[in-house]
Parts: C-alpha cells; structure tokens; sequence
C-alpha cells in the first residue's frame, strides 16, 4: 500500500511540475535555451489568523475579496494544524518547523541567533541550490532568524502595522516583483510580515465595515469559562494582558461581552487591509504576466482566541488556536476543491519542493500531501498529534479530539475528549461519558506512540533535539478532583513588562 501511495504522489508530482513548465513554455517563449524555467513560489504566511476569518469559507461577516479569490483559484485544506510549541511564543516554533520541516521536537536550537548560517538546512537554502532567487520579507524576530537572514535578500519589519505604515511592506513586494531578474530566474519570495497580530491599529475606513448592525458577533462558546470544562485555568486565561487597544490592560476573565465583541471587529478591520495588501501583490503579478507560472501558497503559523473558552491569544491546543488556514493555488492544481485529510503546516514545505521539482533534502521529517492536491480521497495523515510545551497534548483521529493536560501548578491531571464534527466549538466534553471509556483509553495510548514516532522524548544527542517531558509528568499525577483547587503564583501575575509574554 505505501509503495502504491509513493508512486502515485511520485506521477503526480512530475506531472504537475510538466504541467507548470509546459504552460510557462507556451506563454514565455523567451525563457533561456537551458531549459525551461522552473516556477515561482510566493509563500503568503499570515501571522495568528484563524482559520475561519476568510469570507469564501463561510464567514459572511469578514471582508477578504483577494484570499477568497485563492480559495477559488486553489486547493483549500480544512484540516491543517501546526504541530505545536514549547514556548509561549507560538509563531516561533511553528516557523521554524515550516522553513526546516524538522518536527517540533527537532526543531533548531539556534532559533534567536544571528547571522545567515542555520544549523538545520531551511527552504531558502533548499531552492537556491535549484537555482532560485530567494527572499523573505517579514516579520523580526520570533521566528527562525538564522533561516530567514538564509534568504539571498533578508528584509524585516518590526514597526506595529498602522494606516500610516501598511503599504511599506506591498510596496517592497511589488518592486520586488518589477525587477527585471524575475523573468530571468525562478524566485521564491517568502511575504511573512507580521499580521494580524496585535497590537491591533485597523484603518478607520476598515474597521467602519464592522460597526453597528455589522459588528460580528463572538463565537458560541466565548466567555465561558476554560476552567467549566477542564476544571483549572490555562495559563493565558488570567495571565495575559489583552494588547488590544479598545481594552487595554483588560484580561478576558474581566472583559464584558461588548469589549471582546469591538475587539474581533478590531482583528476583522486588520485581516480586511491585510486582504488589500495581499491583493496588490496578487494583481501585480497578473499584471506583470507571472502568476501564469507561479505556485501561490497562503497559510498563517498559528490560530487566536478571541474569548472562546474564556481564552485571549493562542496558548492553548483548541481549535481555534492551532488549526489554521491553508490554500494552494496555481498552473496544474485544481481550482475551487477543498480536502479533509490531516496535513500539518510543516509538511507544506515537502509538498512546495515536490511541487516545482526540487529534491527534498534527507533532513526532512515533514511529509509531501502532493497526492492529496489531484486526488479528494487521498489520505495524507490518518491522524494527528499536537503538543503545547509541558502541560498539554491532543490527539484527533477522525471526528474525535482528545486532550491531555498536565494541569499547571498542581499534581493534577485532566483529560478532554470532543467529536469535533458534531462539536465544532469544543463545548460538550465526553471523557467523562462510560461509553467513551474504551475510546479515552485507546486514544492515550496511541498519542503516547504517535509522539514517540514524531521523536518526543528521545534524545538524538543532536544540537536541535527537544526533549518535552509530558510524558513524564503524567504519569507521575493524579486524575484532577474536586480538591485540586489551583492557585496560580505570584510571578505569574498580570506583568505587561516581562519579556516572557513577548511573543
């Protein structure tokens, strides 16, 4: 069966890459007596947009006129997670598993170094050695920096996004994209700013789209309390300041219905001008004639509460946190389909290479959904497991999620379990349910394997190996009862100024 899944991804890989080429061939006779030029890739990587803030994927509340033509044009695949963090700073992880394909466990040590040399081989890296023209433009800092300064041409914003400011980065792009190199040379820009991201300054004529009769409402299960359901607060719940400005200084446990309500039309105004910025960039390659042989790939490294569950930012493991979108588009890849199947964001790097024909190299752990792209009933994952740092681990196979905590601060233990499809708003837990107990048992047991096989736990002696010990801990705890009253220290109240709620 594996053998017959490899060569099918293997046709199809060289037949879509001859797909692209033979349309480049037709449309650009100029291209060099070499050979015909390989395709552009554009990596639109959003920072903190969820999943269901895109208009063409049934949010009839948001504005994004310019994703929702890639949703037309493209692939979208609705079950894309990032692996996880172990840190609180989860765009960190989650970018440098995406440039890498190492999994979380074997992700660089050398994340905030300096310097142009990474210790594990990133994409840029991987497509200049096909002869591309590599360049990131985006975000400063929490990411892979070594990987992103690997980029033949590096250049990163760290202003807060405002009217005054939100064409600097377009502006770049598209004179990026006029330089007369590009028709020469393959590229592989990487447009990797960081928005949404708060701290929040939507135009005012974007965030007039969401007032009133059209302020969007807050999801079913917002405000209600994390701790209803697993018996303890997370760790962002009442520790995390809300860099929103229409709350500033509010944390979610404390903030009314209507400030978090302004707040998500805050956040919708902000993915509306980021959708025009997009929208430059996707018209100036039509104008210029190149989207004809460019694969176009948006996603964003990770998911935001905006109050479901009680939850501000994204440490959690719910959906909302760390499911995210992800649509392909371009020459050879259906148009307006969508895909079920499990795909984390780190195996998009596999499937990009695979895509435009360049070897993926040895040190790649991240798998190629390439057979998945022509094929609906193709299988990419028949499941997933996610891990956020010491305290949390989920595993979903088919409609069911189970999560695992290591509750925070105490000798206690807690374990979740939700049919996702009947459930999408996580609201009805059913560990507790004596029909589910076989399926709970099960479910631990697996995830304990399925993080074993991702290297969870086991030491490679290799400069990048992480070793999270959830394991561990869990083991070693109590079932969560009603005398575990947790009490969260002192250190760990409200600070804006630590650094390590900097992410």
């Amino acid at each position: 069966m594996k053998t017959h899944q490899l060569l099918t991804t293997g046709i199809f890989c060289l037949g879509l890459t001859l797909s692209i080429r033979a349309a480049h061939a037709n449309q650009q006779p100029s291209a060099p007596e070499s050979g015909v030029q390989k395709p552009n890739i554009l990596f639109i990587l959003a920072d903190d947009m969820r999943p269901d803030c895109i208009g063409a994927l049934g949010n009839s509340y948001i504005h994004t006129p310019n994703i929702d033509r890639l949703v037309k044009q493209g692939v979208t695949f609705n079950n894309c997670y990032v692996m996880g963090s172990d840190q609180t700073a989860v765009c960190t992880p989650s970018r440098a598993m995406l440039m890498t394909g190492r999994t979380l466990f074997h992700i660089p040590m050398d994340i905030g170094s300096k310097g142009n040399n990474p210790s594990v081989q990133v994409d840029f890296q991987m497509l200049r050695a096909s002869g591309y023209d590599t360049f990131y433009l985006g975000k400063n800092g929490r990411t892979y920096n070594p990987g992103c300064h690997a980029a033949d041409r590096c250049e990163v914003f760290s202003e807060t996004f405002s009217p005054k400011n939100k064409d600097i980065c377009p502006d770049k792009a598209i004179a990026y994209l006029r330089e007369p190199e590009r028709t020469k040379r393959p590229f592989y820009f990487s447009f990797a700013i960081s928005v949404p991201h708060d701290p929040l300054s939507p135009a005012p004529e974007d965030l007039a789209l969401y007032q009133g009769q059209h302020l969007p409402p807050l999801a079913p299960n917002s405000m209600a309390s994390h701790a209803e359901f697993a018996g303890f607060t997370l760790r962002d719940t009442d520790c995390r300041p809300y860099g929103v400005s229409t709350v500033k200084g509010g944390i979610t446990s404390k903030s009314s219905s209507e400030q978090m309500q302004k707040a998500l039309a805050e956040y919708y105004a902000v993915i509306t001008g980021y959708d025009k910025q997009i929208g430059r960039i996707l018209d100036e390659l039509d104008r210029t004639g190149l989207t004809k042989n460019t694969l176009i790939i948006f996603a964003s490294d990770n998911g935001l509460s905006h109050s479901d569950h009680g939850l501000i930012h994204k440490q959690s493991l719910y959906e909302t946190d760390n499911h995210v979108p992800l649509i392909l588009c371009g020459p050879g890849i259906p148009a307006g389909q969508k895909r079920d199947t499990f795909v984390y964001l780190s195996d998009t790097l596999p499937t990009m290479l695979d895509l435009v024909g360049v070897p993926v190299p040895t040190t790649v752990e991240a798998k190629s959904f390439a057979g998945s792209i022509t094929d609906p009933n193709h299988v990419h994952r028949q499941h997933l497991y996610t891990a956020y740092r010491h305290e949390i681990r989920t595993f979903r196979e088919g409609d069911y999620k189970l999560l695992l905590y290591n509750v925070c601060y105490s000798n206690a233990r807690y374990t979740q379990l939700f049919n996702i499809k009947e459930d999408p708003f996580e609201k009805k837990d059913l560990a507790k349910d004596p029909a589910q107990a076989e399926r709970v048992q099960r479910m631990i047991a697996e995830a304990r394997q399925a993080g074993k096989e991702l290297g969870e736990g086991v030491d490679k002696n290799m400069n990048y190996a992480r070793t999270l010990k959830f394991w561990e801990y869990w083991d070693k705890r109590h079932e969560f009862g009603a005398g575990d009253v947790q009490h969260l220290p002192e250190k760990y109240q409200i600070d804006s100024d630590k650094v390590e709620w900097d992410d």
